[in-house]
């Protein structure tokens, strides 16, 4: 079993930094792979991020202190998009600055980094798999739209109905979460467009204000039990929001209490902000915003679908 669920936020890029600019004041952010609360840092006052797993928050964590002690070059190296053979090593040298229970996490999974981290998420993997059947059935990729391949298309739509396969068709051939989605393996031009916070200037923004970060060590529930009320400008919570949230048979009263707790820590102008799909079209999808505390829940639990 892969540990880690995946080890990039795959939402839409040009979508996440137009949101980021508009945030201001103090902030906590539900993380996945957390590329989406470190592109968040420059803009905030404070930050705490929290995680729905010990696996997700090693995996932030690492990012955050190897983009604050690392050179990017070596950044590269720990994540897998250099050649193998200094990945271990390097982890070696940041081994010492995280917290106790991400170095021994990491310790009990070093396969993961000496394989490659960025292909190492069980969504990555799928995407490899999707990438071997593209080659094997000589399908065309960067050049145009999958639609075109015909009968070979409608196989991999039903061997990969768990990837956002009709997005394919959907989004601009030259965008960057496409050529995300069908590149046979990272590689730094890639990084530049469709991971802010892993490419150059990303980290160069990200870097000076780590110190506005912090790790809540809690998951979301008891930590929201625990906060002052209106005390925070913003919540967000990424596209896990529809797992976590959603009202449903027995666990309706569950998401009733977590959607109490959040806007008991709102101030009154304060904002919870969520993906409207898991997978973005950034011709399509937009970022949802509720600004009514009030109405949050019948707004946010059908992930930006009204009822």
């Amino acid at each position: 079993m892969i540990p880690l669920q995946y080890t990039v936020d795959w939402e839409d890029s040009l979508i996440m930094q137009q949101v980021c600019r508009d945030l201001s004041g103090d902030w906590c952010a539900l993380v996945g792979a957390g590329d989406t609360a470190l592109s968040m840092l420059p803009y905030v006052r404070t930050l705490t991020v929290l995680g729905y797993g010990d696996a997700q928050m090693a995996l932030l964590e690492l990012k955050a202190h190897s983009i604050a002690h690392l050179h990017p070059d070596n950044v590269y190296n720990l994540w897998g998009v250099h050649p193998s053979g200094r990945r271990v090593f390097v982890y070696h040298q940041l081994r010492e600055v995280l917290s106790a229970s991400t170095r021994g996490w990491w310790d009990r999974h070093e396969s993961i980094i000496r394989e490659g981290i960025l292909q190492s998420g069980q969504l990555e993997q799928r995407h490899q798999e999707l990438q071997g059947w593209i080659r094997k059935l000589n399908c065309s990729t960067m050049d145009e739209q999958p639609i075109r391949w015909g009968k070979r298309w409608s196989f991999l739509s039903k061997l990969f109905s768990d990837l956002p396969m009709s997005n394919l068709v959907e989004v601009p051939w030259h965008s960057s979460w496409r050529h995300m989605m069908l590149n046979r393996e990272w590689n730094i031009d890639i990084l530049q467009t469709g991971i802010p916070s892993l490419s150059y200037t990303g980290m160069s923004e990200i870097q000076p204000q780590l110190h506005r970060l912090s790790f809540g060590q809690e998951y979301l529930g008891s930590w929201l039990s625990k906060q002052a009320p209106e005390s925070k400008d913003g919540v967000y919570l990424g596209r896990i929001v529809q797992n976590v949230l959603v009202a449903s048979d027995g666990h309706e009263q569950i998401s009733n209490q977590l959607w109490d707790a959040i806007r008991t820590i709102l101030r009154p102008d304060g904002v919870v902000c969520c993906w409207q799909e898991g997978y973005p079209d950034t011709d399509r999808f937009t970022w949802e915003t509720i600004t009514d505390t009030q109405s949050v829940h019948s707004r946010v639990c059908w992930v930006g679908r009204p009822v």
